[in-house]
């Protein structure tokens, strides 16, 4: 009979002791994948709400207010757009920069309000070396205009997507807010605080000229700090002197209630998802390990027969390593499943709330076979080690 056909049958006369270490698979495996869906919809939703709170660090000339930048002065110093660049094309930890260009706009200009010129969003980590990110910010076509919530409630019919804006003289098409993943554009930018509510958002270029200082830029937003979990202040403070070497000229000064509030929330992501799935790694490798300890110790004499009528100790390590693939494959398999609809179905009206949308990440189902096979692997070690040790004169002896 061949090892498969051996092992379905040792299978079928030790249910319990098989559902038992399946189980404890599937749950550990299960796990992973719950921790990890949710992990990630988790970080896709603080990417937006941080979005919404700000910039993390704002890159400045050398020398320049960043109090009153940040406040929508325009100040007199510049620096060239090339920095945008010279950043994103860095090793600096962070996802996305923005350059803009600024200035308050009187009553007689089209204002009240804050002309904001921005750049294309462009990503950092990851992104230019071709794992692409979705754009935290949006990019405004030459001339159109985006509106923040307060200048659009202020000029009421007259700001809507659509309608003719003159500012500066120049006159430009106010445009809606683009949707992402298909969702529907927005008439104007969701609040996002005193300041940014009163911009008034238009191409770079159309800032440049209109402001006679082709490009040049005023700040650089440097979105989205990538932090390690054992993250702090003194990790952005190092961010802040990579990015001034990296662009020499500039001063960057960070936004600490906004970086720390998004470097507390990911690692109490991170710490949760780490010491669940241990948790759970631990007890399923226990389980199994018991589970095949008492295996080869209930079938000794059994194991001892086999090696006397001609077995050798390798095809007897084969039966067993046969068992813990399908126990892998069998508890991988349910805990993808069982984890995913977890994670889709826990509480889905309360989630959207909070902009948390789980999908299904097939990558989770590769972890969770690794992480099953890698269980398996570690549980059975010793167990099988024995069975192939087994002396067939001691146990016929005691028999």
């Amino acid at each position: 009979m061949s090892i498969l056909g051996l092992v379905l049958r040792e299978i079928g006369r030790r249910k319990a002791g098989f559902v038992l270490a399946c189980g404890a698979v599937a749950l550990a495996a299960a796990g992973v994948v719950f921790t990890q869906t949710l992990s990630s919809a988790f970080n896709d939703a603080l990417r937006r709400i941080t979005l919404q709170m700000g910039r993390n660090i704002a890159v400045v000339p050398a020398g320049a207010d960043a109090a009153a930048l940040t406040s929508g002065e325009s100040g007199s110093l510049t620096m060239d757009e090339t920095v945008v660049h010279r950043l994103s094309a860095s090793d600096v930890p962070a996802e996305h920069y923005m350059g803009k260009l600024q200035v308050r706009l009187t009553p007689e200009q089209g204002g009240p309000g804050i002309l904001t010129g921005i750049t294309a969003d462009v990503g950092s980590v990851g992104r230019a070396k071709g794992s692409a990110k979705s754009p935290m910010g949006f990019e405004v076509r030459p001339g159109e205009c985006i509106l923040g919530s307060g200048a659009a409630a202020r000029l009421g019919d007259k700001g809507k997507p659509g309608a003719k804006l003159t500012l500066l003289g120049r006159e430009f098409t106010v445009a809606a807010v683009p949707g992402k993943g298909g969702a529907k554009p927005k008439p104007c930018v969701a609040p996002a605080g005193p300041v940014d509510d009163l911009r008034i958002f238009v191409n770079i270029k159309d800032a440049q000229e209109m402001l006679g200082v082709p490009g040049k830029i005023h700040t650089v937003d440097a979105l989205g700090c990538v932090c390690p979990i054992g993250g702090s202040a003194s990790y952005l403070t190092d961010i802040e002197k990579r990015i001034e070497k990296t662009a020499a000229g500039t001063h960057a000064v960070t936004y600490m209630s906004i970086a720390n509030a998004r470097l507390t929330a990911r690692q109490g992501a991170e710490l949760t998802q780490q010491l669940t799935v241990g948790a759970l790694g631990l007890l399923a490798l226990l389980v199994v390990a018991f589970y095949l300890f008492a295996d080869v110790r209930e079938r000794r004499e059994e194991l001892g027969m086999y090696l006397a009528v001609g077995f050798s100790p390798g095809r007897l390590a084969g039966m067993f390593l046969a068992k813990l693939v399908i126990v892998a494959a069998i508890g991988a398999a349910l805990g993808f499943a069982a984890g995913t609809f977890g994670a889709l179905k826990i509480d889905p009206a309360r989630m959207g709330m909070v902009g948390i949308r789980p999908a299904v990440d097939w990558m989770t189902a590769v972890w969770a076979a690794a992480g099953a096979l890698s269980i398996s692997a570690l549980a059975g070690l010793l167990p099988i080690l024995s069975a192939a040790r087994t002396d067939p004169a001691d146990v016929l002896r005691v028999r």
